[in-house]
């Protein structure tokens, strides 16, 4: 199967040189923050039930995926997308079991910094709030 990236959140989060900073934990949940000069934005997802963080410079192919490429060549118009058949929600769902991911409803997001690439493994829609000074 092919990953298809979904600009979900088209125009909430523009494209910035953000910092990010990842928090998880069992009561807090998941919470990424990006930090650019003016701008930071925080993304909720709450508990989720997996997420990986990669050094996007190991990243040389990327995700096996055509439209990761296209994404890649036009600098990732946007810093969060919801990813179907994605290549790590595959992993989780062959790790978890097909009928628990399903009957779970999980979705996988990734958010794109010039740094990182990371994957989310949650059963709902993150919240996103951004904020400039």
């Amino acid at each position: 199967m092919n990953e298809i990236w979904l600009d979900t959140f088209q125009g909430i989060i523009h494209r910035n040189n953000y910092s990010v900073h990842l928090s998880d934990g069992e009561e807090s949940g998941l919470v990424v923050t990006l930090k650019s000069e003016h701008t930071t934005v925080t993304i909720f997802f709450g508990v989720v039930r997996a997420h990986q963080m990669v050094d996007e410079g190991v990243l040389l192919q990327g995700p096996d995926s055509e439209q990761f490429a296209a994404l890649r060549a036009e600098n990732f118009p946007s810093t969060i997308y919801e990813i179907e058949n994605g290549d790590f929600g595959c992993y989780i769902r062959a790790q978890t079991g097909q009928d628990l991911y399903d009957f779970l409803d999980c979705r996988e997001y990734s958010i794109v910094t010039r740094n990182y690439l990371i994957s989310v493994i949650t059963t709902h829609p993150p919240e996103i709030t951004v904020s400039c000074s």
